[in-house]
């Protein structure tokens, strides 16, 4: 498992690559863009944080900021905001949560003569339940690269058995946020196979860009360390990869670590998991626990127990 892992990332990261490089080599003038982050209204909170990115799509792959550009947000007919770009093409503004209203937001800006718009997705998040992230390709997806870089639509990556299943059993009890280190050009592509397959809804958060996408390890766990910090609930994550456990146990999150073989360096703060329904069993075996913040940090910290009674690895029910 230890060399797929790897072999996997690297193949990813190569791809990535190779991509761009053949991107950079077409040449061309290319397009202004306008992409919307999801919205997250928490409760308890009256603000909420909205943001579009304005970037020049050169060809497939590769974009890059435009800064300095102004950008309205809309609920409806409401104005809720202007602000401009900064350095990396992203546009925030805070407004009340109330003005959005049933409309969600929508923003619009205008570059290099054309109009742009575009239309956000609006999540709510019950502050009081502990929030799950979970990792995309080769944890929920058993993802073709080849296809999800080339192709229009993403229709060769298949949901990994059970995880779909097990989502919509959590999505009972969790918050579910999807992370992937794949760049915001693919968000889209990510949001559609999503919904294509059924998964419950939740914010996905995305790379900006190749460069952050090639260094997935390092990506998510600056992303983490931001989204703790706006919701600090956010206290478990699933993934695939050692590095999902580094980047998560860096954030003092619970590290559930999918793998059919046994791998050495996962590290001493994560779970291991030959699939989802070893994982549907932990948390039912845990359910008191894992659904109450303060005992889950208390796990986290070692001061508690995990009654942990999977046997990890007596099956391979989803090798590659």
């Amino acid at each position: 498992m230890r060399g797929r892992s790897r072999f996997r990332g690297r193949r990813a990261a190569g791809l990535l690559l190779a991509a761009g490089a053949a991107i950079v080599g077409a040449g061309g003038c290319g397009r202004p863009v306008l992409t919307l982050e999801d919205g997250v209204a928490v409760d308890n909170s009256r603000e909420i944080e909205l943001t579009a990115h304005v970037e020049h799509q050169l060809f497939g792959l590769l974009r890059t900021s435009v800064s300095n550009v102004p950008v309205q947000f809309f609920s409806g007919d409401n104005q809720l905001g202007e602000t401009r770009t900064d350095e990396d093409g992203a546009a925030t503004i805070r407004c009340d949560v109330e003005e959005l209203g049933d409309s969600g937001f929508s923003a619009s800006a205008a570059v290099f003569g054309a109009s742009l718009n575009g239309r956000g997705r609006l999540f709510e998040m019950n502050d009081e339940r502990v929030a799950l992230i979970v990792d995309v390709d080769h944890t929920i997806a058993r993802t073709d690269y080849r296809a999800l870089l080339f192709s229009p639509l993403d229709g060769k990556s298949q949901p990994i058995p059970g995880s779909r299943e097990v989502l919509w059993k959590l999505a009972e009890h969790f918050n579910i946020v999807y992370l992937t280190g794949r760049p915001r050009v693919m968000q889209a592509k990510t949001r559609a196979w999503l919904a294509e397959h059924d998964y419950p809804p939740g914010p996905l958060v995305v790379a900006p860009a190749i460069r952050k996408a090639a260094d997935n390890g390092k990506f998510k766990l600056q992303v983490l360390r931001d989204l703790r910090t706006k919701w600090p609930n956010l206290l478990i994550g699933v993934g695939d990869r050692p590095s999902d456990a580094r980047a998560y146990g860096a954030n003092e999150m619970l590290a559930l670590v999918i793998a059919p073989d046994e791998i050495e360096e996962i590290g001493a703060h994560a779970l291991l998991m030959p699939d989802w329904k070893a994982v549907s069993t932990f948390f039912e075996a845990n359910h008191e626990a894992l659904t109450d913040p303060a005992t889950v940090r208390e796990l986290i910290a070692g001061r508690r127990p995990v009654l942990f009674t999977v046997a990890p690895y007596s099956a391979v029910a989803d090798s590659d």
